[in-house]
């Protein structure tokens, strides 16, 4: 998630830097607002966790955050991070490639949740370890298939917007645009770009008919 602002990486503290002058949760709200009868989700699944920034924001705020990272250096970093945090009983964090965790976490989430996709394979490391490459540059596809066999009403955010149908060096997005997603998900009853993420909402399966 590129939020605009910064974050102080020893404490979680955020402070907004010189574009709209909105908190994480703020950022959050401004969703359920756009369609209030989502405002009732309080589970959230994060991929591509990198230092913990997503967990540390917004764990307060669900009564369940579940992240996910690839690298295990990020991985440990964002233990050591989140293990300090008075949230921490509501964070899951998980080691592993995300085509394979999202699954897992629909076939135990029975509610409606908000999907925070931001896994697409990037080598840069801050720590300095290489990036373990995952079976494809991105698990996106992976990931909203799974997304799909869920008949709840979920949020699902797909990072770097401005990327959608363009090459980029170390994945390639060409595939990647709002009818492309939105076909992948299904029952999308709205998309928009919100803060260089693509935002798409689903309609719930009414399972006491089916």
């Amino acid at each position: 998630m590129h939020l605009k602002g910064r974050i102080d990486h020893a404490t979680g503290t955020w402070a907004p830097g010189n574009g709209p002058k909105k908190t994480p949760l703020q950022w959050v709200q401004d969703l359920f607002a756009i369609h209030p009868e989502y405002d009732g989700v309080r589970v959230a699944c994060e991929t591509g966790t990198f230092r913990g920034d997503g967990p540390l924001w917004f764990a307060e705020f669900f009564t369940r955050f579940y992240s996910v990272e690839l690298n295990p250096g990020l991985y440990r970093l964002a233990l050591q991070r989140c293990d300090q945090s008075p949230s921490r009983s509501r964070m899951w964090l998980e080691c592993g490639d995300s085509a394979n965790v999202v699954p897992t976490w629909c076939d135990l989430i029975g509610q409606p949740v908000l999907w925070l996709l931001d896994a697409h394979w990037c080598k840069w490391t801050k720590d300095g370890e290489p990036a373990p490459e995952p079976g494809t540059a991105s698990p996106l596809w992976a990931e909203l298939a799974a997304i799909r066999e869920r008949p709840y009403a979920d949020i699902v955010l797909v990072d770097d917007a401005a990327n959608f149908g363009q090459a980029i060096k170390g994945a390639d997005w060409q595939a990647v645009t709002f009818a492309s997603v939105a076909e992948a998900l299904g029952r999308v009853v709205d998309k928009r770009e919100y803060q260089n993420s693509g935002v798409f909402w689903r309609t719930a399966i009414d399972l006491s008919q089916a």
